[in-house]
């Protein structure tokens, strides 16, 4: 499937030659948000375990990252399946070594025809050698496993829009419907990011429907906003037809207000020292993403499952949860995007033993990146930098 002369290296390394058996795999439900993590258990002939970790990317890159590890500690290994695979908001599945070695070989040949290096590539050479060749039925068995479900047509316009987006034509192509002629629906030039979508009913006959989409992408800074025509048949759930409309290049300035969205923001006062309270998130949060900011730290709190996409308006980041911020004026910020997602971030905070230490200052709604904007700002209070910011829009 590959051709080994035209494959880049970009790390060095000694080819893994030592004979080792399958043990198990494990691949994440993501296929259609564009990414697929995948972990293969092998045990070697001296009888140690090795692991390796994949991370697929379907918008013309290929095998995006990767990592391995000769270990018998198995917290350590689920230290590095947790980063590979936590954030990806799927459900994690069983494949075995042939399924395996399918998508390693068909995610190194999208490296390939993309021209992007190939990360470790001495590492699991040995896996892009073995023969793989899968029957149109063990393709389809294997679909099922990494493609989610589509139980709405607002989850399968979303989904074909951002594969479409991202041009990724095998993604897109799994959404068709049987009946597609005459297909030529092509929103972009050339991968971009969907940045949001908004769903609105035209007319149904009760079998079939069309919706009208308004898209707003980003490729490389290059920003515009698509009108699209989505026909699908509502009982198979699956694209018919699809036509884009217009397309109008905007701004910047007109992006940000595009998808400015509400932020939640609850701001707590820290009554003794802030060291304990990031001992008790770091220990609640391990999923989270970490970040150093002048004004503080800040934790990225990830939903455990894409729900968002079944939402009529997608939004990038809709997959965040909670946004959590320590500044250094020792106040605690909680920062969340649906007004219902509280109960749930309230109940995590209730099991942290330092809670009592935490005073409630103040609760705001507000439009707008409030908390990224405050974290790269001027180090400050924040209770007076919303001050500031609700005088401003005043």
């Amino acid at each position: 499937m590959l051709n080994k002369k035209s494959l880049k290296i970009i790390k060095g390394g000694k080819e893994n030659t030592i004979k080792q058996s399958f043990e198990g795999a494990v691949a994440t439900r993501t296929r259609l948000m564009g990414v697929i993590a995948l972990k293969i258990h092998w045990v070697r002939e001296d009888k140690l375990n090795y692991f390796q970790w994949f991370l697929f990317d379907s918008e013309e890159h290929g095998i995006y990252d990767y990592e391995d590890m000769l270990t018998n500690n198995v917290i350590k290994s689920a230290e590095i399946t947790q980063r590979f695979m936590g954030h990806l908001g799927g459900e994690i599945v069983n494949i075995n070594e042939e399924e395996a070695m399918y998508l390693i070989q068909y995610y190194g040949y999208q490296n390939l025809i993309h021209k992007k290096d190939l990360p470790s590539f001495y590492s699991y050479s040995f896996t892009l050698k073995k023969e793989v060749q899968l029957s149109s039925e063990k393709l389809d068995i294997l679909n099922k496993k990494i493609y989610e479900e589509i139980s709405s047509y607002i989850e399968l316009i979303h989904y074909f829009i951002m594969r479409k987006v991202g041009n990724d034509i095998d993604g897109a192509e799994y959404l068709l419907s049987k009946d597609t002629i005459n297909y030529d629906y092509k929103p972009t030039e050339g991968a971009a990011v969907l940045l949001k979508n908004e769903i609105r009913i035209l007319e149904s006959d009760g079998i079939n429907s069309t919706y009208i989409c308004k898209s707003v992408v980003d490729r490389n800074e290059d920003y515009k906003i698509i009108h699209s025509k989505i026909l699908i048949n509502e009982e198979e759930l699956s694209i018919v037809n699809a036509e884009v409309i217009e397309i109008i290049t905007v701004s910047p300035e007109e992006v940000a207000y595009e998808i400015k969205n509400t932020e939640y923001i609850k701001t707590y006062e820290l009554q003794q020292h802030s060291e304990k309270l990031i001992a008790s998130l770091e220990h609640l949060n391990k999923n989270a993403l970490q970040y150093n900011f002048k004004q503080g730290k800040m934790y990225v709190e990830f939903r455990k499952n894409n729900q968002h996409v079944k939402r009529k308006t997608f939004y990038i980041g809709g997959d965040i949860l909670a946004i959590y911020f320590l500044n250094h004026f020792n106040q605690f910020i909680v920062c969340y995007y649906d007004e219902g997602d509280y109960a749930i971030i309230e109940k995590s905070l209730m099991t942290i033993p330092v809670r009592k230490i935490l005073k409630e200052l103040r609760g705001i709604k507000l439009k707008g990146s409030i908390i990224y904007e405050y974290a790269e700002a001027k180090e400050t209070d924040f209770c007076q930098y919303i001050n500031r910011v609700i005088k401003d829009i005043d």
